[in-house]
């Protein structure tokens, strides 16, 4: 008889280790089944027969915790090198009872390869706020059987049908016609307006061409108007007398038919010369014009009395070259000519 001999404390630890195996084992499975239960990928789809090119509907349903954040598996335009993403529909998001959140996204998909194409296994996954760790779940994979248009290899084989041309209605040429005739009527106007013009028989255009003060009255006009500006008064000199000069420039241009306005002070004086002016007169006007060129081009500020005596200076030169009564009137038909131009 052969007798064996125990270790008690050797069979008490071989049991406790393959207890905590097991327990272990039964706390991951009860771990996973709770992960499982708390995520969930579905596919569906229309129908699995579809011909080359049709379009057919897929539905892609994902359940995750609230709050968590998602990976989505389907960011392209294409499911395979064969299935296609036609057009994605808007996504519908729905909160459970259960704590979870259900997101629906429908796609139009279809394919142009004959046979059996299949949608692979799409992977899914969510993250938990303050959690490291992604949970993943996929769907299960879906075939579809391409099939090819049926062709009757008994008939004829027939020509390609050329494009039919349709006609065009008259609701599409009316915009055309619009344009067309808009144009047309812009470009008559535009050339009656210029032809009128150019021959003069616009009225309203033209009812105030060449219609003139003579020279000496818009010369008085102007420097009653600037005095009533109170220009220097407010501290305005080169203003005062930048407009002070213009206007008697112009007078003389007018008056004596000397181009003033484009010449300096001591042009103007050498080209009034041979002219019979009262020399006191022309000397106080060539006085003012030294003025205002100090004042315009040195920045010098006169005194009170010398702006004042400048704008009368002005005037009375204005006075004393004024046409006779006899020039007036013939100045006054020259006026009249040049307003009714020969046709």
């Amino acid at each position: 008889m052969i007798y064996y001999k125990f270790d008690v404390n050797m069979m008490r630890e071989t049991y406790m280790k393959n207890f905590l195996i097991r327990l272990l084992v039964l706390i991951f499975c009860l771990w996973t089944g709770v992960v499982m239960a708390q995520s969930r990928a579905d596919i569906r789809i229309d129908t699995t027969q579809i011909r080359t090119g049709e379009q057919i509907s897929l539905l892609l349903e994902y359940r995750f915790p609230k709050g968590s954040k998602i990976d989505w598996p389907l960011k392209a335009d294409t499911i395979t090198k064969t299935i296609e993403i036609v057009r994605k529909l808007k996504a519908d998001t729905i909160t459970n009872s259960d704590g979870l959140t259900s997101i629906r996204q429908r796609y139009i998909i279809t394919s142009f390869d004959s046979g059996p194409q299949v949608i692979p296994p799409l992977r899914f996954g969510y993250l938990m706020q303050g959690d490291s760790t992604a949970m993943y779940t996929e769907t299960e994979a879906a075939l579809i059987m391409v099939n090819t248009p049926e062709v009757d290899t008994t008939q004829v084989i027939k020509a390609i049908k050329s494009p039919l041309s349709a006609p065009l209605s008259f609701w599409e040429l009316l915009p055309w016609l619009i344009r067309i005739w808009s144009f047309i009527g812009l470009v008559l106007i535009v050339f009656v307006i210029y032809y009128y013009y150019k021959k003069g028989r616009l009225p309203l255009l033209n009812q105030n061409k060449n219609v003139r003060l003579p020279a000496d009255d818009e010369a008085m006009l102007g420097l009653e108007n600037l005095r009533l500006k109170k220009l220097w008064q407010n501290g305005y000199y080169k203003l005062y007398f930048s407009e002070m000069t213009d206007i008697i420039r112009l007078y003389i241009e007018r008056r004596f038919d000397v181009m003033a306005v484009e010449m300096t002070t001591e042009e103007i004086m050498t080209n009034i010369k041979p002219l019979s002016i009262n020399k006191e007169v022309s000397s106080k006007l060539h006085e003012v014009l030294q003025l205002a060129d100090l004042v315009k081009f040195a920045k010098a500020e006169p005194m009170p009395l010398e702006s004042d005596l400048s704008l009368q200076h002005c005037i009375d030169f204005v006075k004393e070259t004024a046409p006779s009564p006899e020039d007036s009137k013939e100045e006054e038909t020259e006026n009249k000519t040049d307003k009714n131009p020969k046709l």
